[in-house]
């Protein structure tokens, strides 16, 4: 879910990214549209609901309350930084440098890929202490 879920969003990001530089165009409202619907949609399908789902699959039970607090502070916290930041930001370097940076940023955002213990297994697989084990 994570791994299409920011590949979508990436290129919902791309779509805004071409849509500015056909602003003169009749293709430049149809492809803002279509930008924020995929953005959204794969946001709300992929790593926005995996939020509170993967903290009880990847901790152990005593940590498994925190881990998903953690989760939903670490993300309220990046949107209350990126109210204030990305104006700032848009100022200095311009909308599509910012939106080239957020692609990349929701390109290497997969935890599936950056996190060793759950790389190359799906959630089925995924190490766990459900056994009790701890491990």
């Amino acid at each position: 879910m994570q791994v299409i879920g920011f590949a979508g969003m990436a290129a919902g990001m791309l779509v805004l990214v071409a849509a500015i530089g056909l602003t003169n165009s009749s293709l430049h409202i149809p492809l803002v549209f279509g930008g924020f619907i995929m953005f959204n949609l794969l946001m709300n399908a992929g790593p926005n609901s995996t939020t509170f789902t993967l903290a009880p699959i990847l901790f152990p039970t005593e940590l498994r309350g925190t881990a998903g607090g953690f989760a939903a502070g670490v993300a309220k916290l990046r949107r209350t930084l990126g109210v204030f930041l990305l104006p700032i930001l848009k100022e200095k370097f311009g909308v599509p440098s910012v939106l080239g940076n957020c692609v990349g940023c929701k390109s290497a955002g997969s935890g599936r890929y950056l996190n060793p213990r759950t790389r190359g297994h799906s959630v089925a697989t995924l190490p766990s202490s459900r056994d009790g084990s701890g491990k």
